[in-house]
């Protein structure tokens, strides 16, 4: 009997050293994920946030609900485009950003859509067109889009 106890004893201290072991070893590579996990940053290039903006704004350019664009109010760079059900969005350049609002919630969503932004006439709207003309970092974009509102 005495030999039965021994082999038992010794078994689940074998156990305990060998759950101390695995334990250790997963919370070493949490702390590497977690630590990893810190130090990874998402950037975006110039060409993606220009895409970014774009995608955005042809949205509401070609909305069947469209009403109303308006530009630079207020002595801002930015563009105000009215729907009907008094919805309403607005891209707005400040602090070398481009800013995304929409202002039809409960909570004000605002996104940034390009940072590092650098132009004297980034929105402009006249004769049915938008017109934008920016630099992002490096890198120039301009694009003339034509606006068909439907009354």
């Amino acid at each position: 009997m005495k030999a039965n106890k021994g082999i038992t004893m010794t078994s689940l201290v074998i156990y305990i050293v060998g759950l101390f072991i695995v334990i250790a070893t997963m919370s070493t590579f949490t702390g590497y994920f977690y630590q990893n996990l810190d130090t990874v940053v998402i950037s975006q290039n110039a060409s993606e946030q220009y895409a970014k903006l774009l995608a955005y704004i042809t949205k509401d350019v070609n909305a069947d609900d469209l009403e109303f664009i308006q530009s630079g109010v207020d002595s801002q760079v930015c563009f105000i485009f009215k729907f009907k059900e008094e919805q309403e969005h607005q891209y707005i350049y400040q602090n070398s950003k481009i800013y995304y609002l929409d202002c039809n919630t409960e909570e004000e969503k605002k996104i940034i859509l390009c940072s590092d932004v650098s132009a004297i006439n980034v929105f402009d709207y006249a004769d049915g067109k938008i017109n934008i003309d920016l630099k992002i970092g490096e890198e120039s974009f301009s694009t003339s889009l034509n606006v068909n509102m439907k009354n």
